[in-house]
Protein backbone atom coordinates (compact mmCIF):
# COMPACT_ATOMS: atom_id res chain seq x y z
CA UNK A 1 0.00 0.00 0.00
CA UNK A 2 2.96 2.43 0.70
CA UNK A 3 5.44 3.16 -1.84
CA UNK A 4 8.49 5.39 -1.80
CA UNK A 5 8.57 8.07 -4.25
CA UNK A 6 10.66 10.65 -5.39
CA UNK A 7 9.25 14.14 -4.27
CA UNK A 8 11.21 17.49 -5.38
CA UNK A 9 11.82 18.99 -2.18
CA UNK A 10 14.71 21.01 -2.22
CA UNK A 11 16.73 22.27 -5.44
CA UNK A 12 20.24 20.49 -6.29
CA UNK A 13 23.26 22.40 -5.02
CA UNK A 14 27.41 22.54 -5.36
CA UNK A 15 29.59 23.80 -2.74
CA UNK A 16 32.99 23.95 -3.68
CA UNK A 17 36.05 25.26 -1.48
CA UNK A 18 39.98 24.98 -2.14
CA UNK A 19 42.10 26.39 0.41
CA UNK A 20 46.06 25.88 1.39
CA UNK A 21 47.08 25.82 4.97
CA UNK A 22 50.75 25.84 5.41
CA UNK A 23 52.32 23.55 8.26
CA UNK A 24 53.89 26.15 10.86
CA UNK A 25 56.81 24.95 13.22
CA UNK A 26 55.85 25.02 16.55
CA UNK A 27 56.05 23.15 19.85
CA UNK A 28 52.97 20.90 19.28
CA UNK A 29 54.49 19.30 16.34
CA UNK A 30 52.20 17.92 14.17
CA UNK A 31 48.94 17.42 16.38
CA UNK A 32 48.93 21.53 15.53
CA UNK A 33 48.57 21.36 11.96
CA UNK A 34 46.26 18.23 11.97
CA UNK A 35 43.64 20.23 14.38
CA UNK A 36 43.61 23.15 11.85
CA UNK A 37 43.03 20.77 9.00
CA UNK A 38 40.47 18.95 10.57
CA UNK A 39 38.80 21.86 11.84
CA UNK A 40 38.41 23.61 8.42
CA UNK A 41 37.05 20.48 7.02
CA UNK A 42 34.48 20.32 10.11
CA UNK A 43 33.59 23.70 9.64
CA UNK A 44 32.19 23.20 6.12
CA UNK A 45 30.62 20.02 6.72
CA UNK A 46 28.70 20.10 10.13
CA UNK A 47 25.68 22.32 9.81
CA UNK A 48 25.21 19.72 6.42
CA UNK A 49 25.92 16.27 7.96
CA UNK A 50 25.16 16.52 11.52
CA UNK A 51 26.87 13.77 14.07
CA UNK A 52 28.58 11.79 10.56
CA UNK A 53 30.85 15.22 10.31
CA UNK A 54 32.35 14.31 14.08
CA UNK A 55 33.73 11.16 12.80
CA UNK A 56 34.43 12.11 9.83
CA UNK A 57 36.83 15.12 11.03
CA UNK A 58 38.38 12.70 13.55
CA UNK A 59 39.13 10.06 10.45
CA UNK A 60 41.10 13.21 8.82
CA UNK A 61 42.84 14.96 11.98
CA UNK A 62 44.27 10.91 12.61
CA UNK A 63 45.34 10.70 9.51
CA UNK A 64 46.94 14.33 9.22
CA UNK A 65 48.72 13.69 12.23
CA UNK A 66 49.97 10.45 10.87
CA UNK A 67 51.29 12.05 7.05
CA UNK A 68 52.91 14.86 9.23
CA UNK A 69 54.56 12.59 11.72
CA UNK A 70 56.21 10.35 8.93
CA UNK A 71 57.09 12.88 6.37
CA UNK A 72 58.42 16.77 6.42
CA UNK A 73 55.14 18.24 5.51
CA UNK A 74 55.22 22.22 3.91
CA UNK A 75 51.55 22.24 3.85
CA UNK A 76 48.43 20.93 2.85
CA UNK A 77 45.88 21.88 -0.22
CA UNK A 78 42.29 21.10 1.45
CA UNK A 79 39.50 20.34 -1.56
CA UNK A 80 35.92 20.38 0.01
CA UNK A 81 32.81 19.80 -1.77
CA UNK A 82 29.41 19.69 -0.39
CA UNK A 83 26.09 18.73 -2.69
CA UNK A 84 22.62 18.46 -2.22
CA UNK A 85 20.06 16.74 -4.27
CA UNK A 86 16.91 17.78 -4.41
CA UNK A 87 14.60 14.88 -4.67
CA UNK A 88 13.56 13.14 -1.16
CA UNK A 89 12.42 9.45 -0.75
CA UNK A 90 8.69 9.91 0.86
CA UNK A 91 6.89 7.19 1.88
CA UNK A 92 3.15 7.61 0.22
CA UNK A 93 0.72 6.98 0.49
CA UNK A 94 1.98 6.84 4.81
CA UNK A 95 -0.29 4.06 5.51
CA UNK A 96 0.46 2.57 9.09
CA UNK A 97 -0.66 -0.80 10.42
CA UNK A 98 -2.61 -0.20 13.78
CA UNK A 99 -2.00 -3.81 15.46
CA UNK A 100 2.38 -3.32 14.13
CA UNK A 101 1.82 0.79 15.88
CA UNK A 102 0.37 -0.34 18.55
CA UNK A 103 3.07 -3.67 18.73
CA UNK A 104 6.06 -1.23 18.31
CA UNK A 105 4.87 0.99 20.97
CA UNK A 106 4.63 -1.41 23.58
CA UNK A 107 8.26 -2.71 22.52
CA UNK A 108 9.46 0.57 22.90
CA UNK A 109 7.41 1.60 26.17
CA UNK A 110 6.69 -2.01 28.22
CA UNK A 111 6.25 0.39 31.43
CA UNK A 112 3.37 2.66 29.67
CA UNK A 113 2.05 -0.07 27.29
CA UNK A 114 -1.28 0.12 25.26
CA UNK A 115 -3.99 -1.94 26.47
CA UNK A 116 -6.20 -2.52 23.56
CA UNK A 117 -9.05 -3.64 25.45
CA UNK A 118 -12.44 -1.35 25.02
CA UNK A 119 -12.75 0.42 28.91
CA UNK A 120 -8.31 1.42 28.17
CA UNK A 121 -9.35 2.72 24.61
CA UNK A 122 -11.80 4.89 26.13
CA UNK A 123 -9.51 5.87 28.66
CA UNK A 124 -7.31 6.91 26.14
CA UNK A 125 -9.45 8.70 24.07
CA UNK A 126 -10.24 10.98 26.94
CA UNK A 127 -6.76 11.23 28.12
CA UNK A 128 -5.55 14.53 29.92
CA UNK A 129 -4.89 17.29 27.13
CA UNK A 130 -3.30 19.73 29.68
CA UNK A 131 0.24 18.05 29.38
CA UNK A 132 2.30 19.68 26.28
CA UNK A 133 2.26 16.79 23.51
CA UNK A 134 6.05 17.90 23.71
CA UNK A 135 6.11 16.73 27.35
CA UNK A 136 4.42 13.18 26.45
CA UNK A 137 6.20 10.21 25.42
CA UNK A 138 5.98 10.11 22.05
CA UNK A 139 7.35 7.44 18.90
CA UNK A 140 8.76 9.11 16.30
CA UNK A 141 8.44 7.54 12.55
CA UNK A 142 10.38 8.49 9.72
CA UNK A 143 8.48 9.24 6.91
CA UNK A 144 10.96 10.18 4.18
CA UNK A 145 14.70 11.33 4.12
CA UNK A 146 16.74 13.77 1.70
CA UNK A 147 20.44 13.43 0.84
CA UNK A 148 23.23 14.82 0.35
CA UNK A 149 26.96 14.03 -0.65
CA UNK A 150 30.44 15.23 0.45
CA UNK A 151 34.19 14.77 -0.46
CA UNK A 152 37.07 16.05 1.04
CA UNK A 153 40.72 15.44 -0.25
CA UNK A 154 44.18 16.45 0.96
CA UNK A 155 47.35 17.27 -0.93
CA UNK A 156 50.17 17.23 1.06
CA UNK A 157 53.00 19.52 -0.18
CA UNK A 158 56.35 17.94 0.50
CA UNK A 159 59.50 19.97 2.13
CA UNK A 160 62.34 19.40 -0.12
CA UNK A 161 65.72 20.66 0.81
CA UNK A 162 68.52 20.37 -2.05
CA UNK A 163 71.81 22.26 -2.85
CA UNK A 164 73.34 23.08 -5.76
CA UNK A 165 76.86 23.17 -6.78
CA UNK A 166 78.61 24.95 -9.54
CA UNK A 167 80.10 22.30 -10.68
CA UNK A 168 78.96 20.33 -13.98
CA UNK A 169 79.27 17.12 -15.09
CA UNK A 170 81.28 18.67 -17.52
CA UNK A 171 84.01 20.39 -15.24
CA UNK A 172 84.00 17.07 -13.22
CA UNK A 173 85.11 14.90 -16.41
CA UNK A 174 87.87 17.41 -16.91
Amino acid sequence: RSDVTQFPLSFDSLKFDVQYVRNEENKQGSKSHAAQISSMSSDSSSNWFGSKSLAKSESEHNMTTSQTQNHDIEGTVVITAKATHKNADIISPFVIDPIIAVQSWNYMYPDDAIQTDPTNIMLAALDDYKTKPSEKTSMEIISGCSKGSSFTGFVHVLQQESSSSDETAESFCR
